[in-house]
């Protein structure tokens, strides 16, 4: 069952998509305002994916590549770089209306089946469909309540000794290059200092997690972090391995940020709870 705050996230992302899908996508600050060129947009997608499932492929065999998933796929600026290498793909997104962009701007849709859900129990696939599940910066804009039900949905649908390639932002940065000391060497002011950051920080996320609205009327982009300690625990305790952690750049010098190469164990017996 859907509750508010999921069909909250859904409406969110239609919106997006309306205004301005692109840039919503891959928000560089010159992009704005529709600036995205299609083809170099799309390009970004096959720059940074080919690398990386190349290396995936030739380091951690797969059993088979039948079938690919793209989690978030947005307008399919990845899902289309997944048919180099496996035989179906399949790109589910929260917003119809990024779904609708898909279809249209992806000349092999037919190669794709493009899917808009917003249930995290992503019941519309059986156990152990896919082979390989990419989800890259996606899982850092789902609500946080919601993220960890969503992430035993993919391991669910991934089969045994298939792969997850995912993307999740560590912690927030919301300082960078200003050190609590600077110019302020005193230990009052200090602690002043340190004690309102993290209240301003507090407040944003929970504007941000909530769904509130900036003073211009606009939605807080919203961003959810989790540390990779958690993330290990919570993967082991679900049968699977992180096989591969390395520091991610795509969220900018205000988060840091990881991808996640996760291999679900060929076997019945979860390691571990969480």
């Amino acid at each position: 069952m859907i509750n508010s705050s999921q069909n909250h996230h859904s409406d969110l992302w239609d919106r997006f998509a309306q205004d301005d899908p692109l840039f919503a996508i891959l928000s560089e600050e010159n992009r704005k305002g529709l600036k995205w060129d299609l083809v170099e947009f799309f390009q970004t997608g096959e720059d940074l994916l080919y690398p990386e499932i190349e290396e995936i492929l030739g380091k951690y065999e797969l059993k088979s590549k039948v079938r690919a998933l793209d989690f978030g796929c947005g307008v399919g600026r990845l899902s289309r770089c997944l048919l180099r290498y496996f035989d179906v793909v399949y790109g589910i997104d929260v917003s119809k209306e990024m779904i609708s962009l898909a279809r249209e701007l992806n000349p092999d849709a037919e190669k794709i089946n493009f899917l808009d859900r917003s249930e995290p129990g992503l019941k519309e696939f059986k156990d152990a469909t896919f082979d390989f599940v990419l989800s890259l910066i996606v899982v850092q804009h789902i609500p946080k309540k919601h993220i960890f039900d969503y992430l035993e949905s993919l391991i669910r649908i991934t089969r045994k000794d298939g792969l997850l390639f995912l993307q999740i932002p560590a912690k927030e940065i919301r300082y960078p290059g200003k050190p609590i000391n600077s110019g302020n060497p005193h230990a009052l002011k200090k602690l002043f200092r340190r004690t309102s950051r993290s209240i301003r920080t507090k407040w944003q996320s929970w504007k941000q997690q909530t769904g509130r609205f900036t003073k211009k009327g606009e939605p807080y982009f919203l961003m959810s972090c989790i540390s990779p300690a958690t993330l290990f625990r919570f993967f082991e305790g679900k049968g699977c391995k992180i096989i591969r952690l390395r520091e991610d750049y795509s969220t900018g010098e205000n988060f840091l940020s990881y991808d996640y190469l996760i291999r679900k164990l060929d076997h019945s017996d979860p390691i571990g709870t969480y």
